[in-house]
Parts: structure tokens; C-alpha cells; sequence
């Protein structure tokens, strides 16, 4: 099984280093509607026992989907894009 939570521990350590420098150049995101993919080969999720846990400047981001590696990222996209227009 994955040791996860080391995976998180980087993970949040490597988004805290990039924030400050994201705000510098005025490439704030949006916290609040932040959100995570998580992308393993269906083996690996099944091994998953808890969702990682990410956070940015202390706020948690949110997991926003989770897929096989049979997903096809660009027709994911297209819907997600196509969601937001709508919205």
C-alpha cells in the first residue's frame, strides 16, 4: 500500500513554497473553488484506504474527481470547461 500521508506531506510543503510566489505575480487562485484530481491505474485505488489531504496557505483543497488510467484527460477537460459555461 502507498504511504500516502508522505505523499501529502510533500505535496502540501511543495503548494505552500509556490503560493507566496503565485500571489507576487498576481496568480491568485481561487481557494474556495480549488480542487484536486487524483489519477492512479485501477490496482492503485483499490489500494487507497483514505483521500490525501492538501492544503494551500492552510486551506484545504478539495478532491475533485478521481479516475482510472483509462480516462481520457482531454474529454474530461472539455466537460469540465463545458460545465463551467454553463454555470
Amino acid at each position: 500500500m502507498p504511504d500516502l500521508k508522505g505523499v501529502d506531506d510533500c505535496l502540501n510543503y511543495d503548494l505552500n513554497r509556490v503560493y507566496p510566489w503565485l500571489s507576487a505575480y498576481t496568480f491568485i487562485a481561487s481557494l474556495t473553488k480549488s480542487e484536486f484530481m487524483l489519477i492512479a491505474s485501477r490496482q492503485r485505488l483499490s489500494t487507497i484506504c483514505e483521500i490525501p489531504y492538501f492544503t494551500i496557505n492552510d486551506q484545504p483543497v478539495s478532491l475533485g474527481s478521481i479516475h482510472d488510467g483509462y480516462v481520457l484527460i482531454k474529454n474530461e477537460l472539455d466537460l469540465i470547461c463545458r460545465l463551467q459555461s454553463v454555470s
